[in-house]
C-alpha cells in the first residue's frame, strides 16, 4: 500500500491543482497507507460485468483467476488506468494528462475555466453520467443494486469509509454512489462471485457466510458482535432521507402578521391623518432545512464510525 501511494504521488500534477484538490489526493493517499481496521469499515457492493480484475499476488506468484475469485483476492483499477493495455508508465501519466483536456466537453454544459477550477466535482458529475476514462470505481451500500451492474461477477468489500466519496453530483435518486479513488486493494475485498468459474453459487449466502467467517476469524468471540455494528452502519448509508439538506416533509409552523383590508374611506381616513394600518396575526408552514448532521456525504460516513 506504501509503495503505490507513493508511486502515485509521483504522478500527481500538483502545481495544475486548487488547494482543495492538493489537500483531497494527500488526505487519499495518507488512508491509502494507513487504512481503518475492519470493524471500523463499510460494507460495499459492486456489480464488475465484462471488468478487468486482477489476482492477487503472493510471494512473488500471482493467484490463478480460479483460486482469486474462490478465495475473493482480486484488485481492481479505474478505467482511466485500466482502458489501455500500455506500459504502467504510460498509464500513470493519464493523471497528469486529463489536466490539460478540455473540460468544457460536458453534457450539461459549463465554461473550460469553471469546470477546471471544480475538478472533483466536475470529475464526480461525468462519472455518473459514463464511467469511461474515470478516475474513479463507484460502490453501493445496497445488494441489489450492484447485481444489477452484477449478474455475471460482483463483490463484497470492506472499505475504509474516508476513502469514500459521496457522490452528490449524480442525477440518479435511486441510488447512493460511493466513489473510491483509483483502485481497490485485494485486502478490501471479502467475497466474489463469477458465474464463469462457479454457476450455481448464490452471491448474497455466499457474502454473508464469508463476512461472518472474516470477522470471526480477526476478532474471535467478539467476531459477530463487531459485524452486526458495521452492518448497522451501512444500513444507515443507504438512508435517502440523510442524502438532502431539505426535507420535502420538513414543515415549521410560525405567526406572521398581514394588513387587515378594510373599505376605501377607511384607507382614506387613515392616510389623512397619519393613522397606523391595522394588522391579524396568521399561522403559516414554511420548509426549514434539516441540520447538517443528518446529511449523508463522506463527512456522515467517518463520523458515523466515531
Amino acid at each position: 500500500r506504501e509503495g503505490i501511494a507513493e508511486t502515485v504521488r509521483r504522478y500527481l500534477p500538483y502545481e495544475q491543482m486548487t488547494p482543495m484538490e492538493i489537500s483531497y489526493w494527500e488526505f487519499i493517499l495518507e488512508r491509502m497507507k494507513n487504512p481503518a481496521p475492519i470493524k471500523d469499515r463499510v460494507i460495499m457492493y459492486r456489480g464488475t460485468n465484462d471488468d478487468r480484475l486482477y489476482p492477487q499476488i503472493s510471494n512473488g506468484v500471482q493467484l490463478s483467476k480460479e483460486d482469486a475469485v474462490k478465495q475473493g483476492k482480486l484488485a481492481q483499477m479505474s478505467t482511466i488506468l485500466s482502458k489501455n493495455q500500455n506500459t504502467w508508465n504510460f498509464r500513470l501519466r493519464s493523471l497528469q494528462t486529463t489536466y490539460n483536456k478540455d473540460f468544457s466537453n460536458l453534457d450539461y454544459g459549463t465554461d473550460v475555466n469553471t469546470a477546471a477550477a471544480t475538478r472533483l466535482t466536475t470529475w464526480m458529475k461525468r462519472h455518473s453520467e459514463s464511467p469511461e476514462g474515470s478516475m474513479f470505481l463507484s460502490y453501493t451500500p445496497e445488494f441489489s443494486i450492484a447485481r444489477n451492474f452484477g449478474n455475471k461477477s460482483m463483490g463484497v468489500y470492506l472499505i475504509d469509509p474516508a476513502l469514500l466519496l459521496f457522490n452528490q453530483m449524480s442525477g440518479y435518486e435511486n441510488e447512493m454512489e460511493y466513489l473510491h479513488a483509483l483502485f481497490n486493494f485485494p485486502d478490501e475485498m471479502v467475497a466474489y462471485v463469477d458465474s464463469d468459474v462457479d454457476p450455481t453459487v448464490n452471491a448474497r449466502e455466499h457474502f454473508d457466510a464469508e463476512l461472518k467467517k472474516l470477522f470471526v476469524k480477526e476478532y474471535g468471540a467478539d467476531g459477530e458482535k463487531y459485524l452486526e455494528n458495521v452492518i448497522s452502519k451501512t444500513n444507515d448509508f443507504n438512508s435517502k432521507t440523510k442524502a438532502f439538506l431539505i426535507s420535502k416533509d420538513a414543515k415549521q409552523t410560525v405567526e406572521k402578521k398581514i394588513p387587515i383590508k378594510k373599505g376605501s374611506w377607511s384607507y382614506v381616513w387613515r392616510k389623512l391623518f397619519f393613522q397606523p394600518a391595522d394588522f391579524k396575526t396568521i399561522k403559516v408552514d414554511i420548509d426549514i432545512k434539516k441540520p447538517l448532521d443528518s446529511v449523508n456525504n463522506c463527512m456522515y460516513l467517518i463520523q458515523a464510525f466515531q
